[in-house]
């Protein structure tokens, strides 16, 4: 398998991930986050046992691609409950979301490990089956300890679906998918970025992402109330957060790949190699909610 293949490999579940965030988080919010959790968690593990059983990339691609979905449709469910169920700050709701973040530089390393014994011992299918019984434990576990969402959920009608806004969805999920295709097609095309389908997803990707700003502040019902952005220490924790994101994702996909491919290092040692992440990522996380504790914020 090829570099290109594998960056368009796990750049698919990221692009379906990032593409459709906004769209699930509404659906979530309007039709309840219990449910909406506990489906997508069972149906990656369906879908990402399907991808030990692909045969070409593009069967990986496209499989990838549907686990960037459930990843999308699981994250804003989980975070709304959270904020519902410990609706008050104290410390004890900073130590929850703090743990929830620190899982993403745990669940990461912890993950690789996990796949690397599987892949050492049997195959790098293997990998793939014990996520996939891992989620599916999660689960079953999720319907007996995650408590109903006691908001008020709204009823598929054809009026909701009228106040729901389709639009915004469909520039957005355009915008993110055109604009980070090209990014992910460029160093790969005929002509680089000059490759002229590389400049087109750009430049519509970023008209789309531009026209959904636009549109989102006359929207009646909007996706994202652009009034939220006011607030100057809410949109500068944002950017924050992209940074830290913009860093972390890229660093840990082409630093495993460099250790793999120029290294040779093997899945497990690999792992080994990006155990400090998960230690980092949980230090911060402690580190946060002492602060967050005394500011009573």
């Amino acid at each position: 398998m090829t570099n290109a293949e594998v960056s368009w490999i796990n750049g698919s579940c990221a692009l379906g991930a990032g593409a459709f965030l906004m769209l699930f988080a509404r659906v979530a919010d309007l039709f309840g986050r219990r449910s909406m959790f506990i489906v997508s968690m069972g149906v990656f593990s369906v879908v990402i046992m399907g991808v030990g059983f692909s045969r070409t990339p593009l069967e990986m691609d496209v499989l990838m691609g549907f686990t960037g979905l459930m990843t999308a449709a699981s994250v804003p469910p989980a975070q709304g409950i959270l904020g519902v169920v410990y609706n008050h700050s104290s410390r004890r709701k900073n130590a929850v979301f703090a743990c929830f973040s620190a899982g993403n530089p745990l669940g990461f390393v912890i993950g690789m490990i996990s796949s690397g014994v599987a892949t050492e011992v049997l195959s790098w299918r293997a990998s793939f089956f014990w996520i996939a019984i891992i989620y599916a434990c999660f689960t079953v576990i999720a319907i007996f300890i995650v408590p109903n969402d006691p908001t008020e959920k709204q009823a598929l009608t054809w009026e909701t679906l009228k106040n729901f806004d389709i639009p915004g969805v469909l520039l957005i999920v355009a915008g993110i998918a055109m604009f980070s295709s090209g990014l992910s097609l460029g160093g790969n095309a005929r002509e680089g970025w000059k490759t002229p389908y590389v400049i087109a997803l750009l430049v519509v990707g970023i008209a789309c992402l531009a026209a959904f700003v636009v549109w989102e502040c006359y929207c009646e019902r909007p996706l994202i109330p652009m009034s939220i952005f006011k607030d100057r220490n809410f949109s500068l924790l944002l950017l924050i957060l992209l940074f830290g994101f913009m860093g972390f994702t890229t660093s840990s996909f082409w630093v495993s790949l460099y250790l793999q491919r120029v290294w040779h290092s093997s899945a497990l040692k690999t792992a080994v190699y990006l155990l400090p992440m998960a230690v980092s990522g949980t230090l911060v996380n402690v580190s946060l909610t002492g602060s967050e504790s005394q500011t009573k914020c």
